[in-house]
């Protein structure tokens, strides 16, 4: 029985990170933040100010990625599997958790924060 509540704590604790990550990301303008320090990196004179603008450049120029960094779902799948593989890595939980999380996590994340991302 420790193995399972041991499974759950570390789903959960992922989900929460998870979470808390995609809706700061889809709620604040980190993202935008997170492209200009990016574009001054890179040298590329462009002036991005609010999440619509991150989404228009991010979206024409990054091909697939931009579109992953764009769609709340798709980036909470590659968020949840990250967020689960480090904890089980880091508390050697099992291999198929950061499998089952990248199913779950979306539904879940999706319909806690859909009022604030819609």
């Amino acid at each position: 029985m420790e193995l399972t509540s041991a499974i759950l704590e570390l789903y959960i604790w992922g989900f929460l990170a998870a979470l808390n990550w995609i809706f700061v990301w889809q709620v604040t303008t980190l993202k935008v933040h997170f492209l200009q320090v990016w574009l001054f990196v890179r040298r590329v004179r462009k002036k991005v100010y609010t999440p619509s603008d991150f989404e228009d450049y991010v979206f024409n120029n990054w091909g697939l990625l931009g579109e992953l960094l764009c769609c709340p779902i798709c980036l909470s799948h590659w968020t949840g599997a990250v967020f689960s593989g480090s904890l089980c890595y880091f508390f050697n939980g099992p291999i198929f958790l950061p499998i089952i999380a990248f199913f779950t996590y979306p539904v879940l994340i999706y319909f806690l924060i859909r009022k604030y991302i819609s």
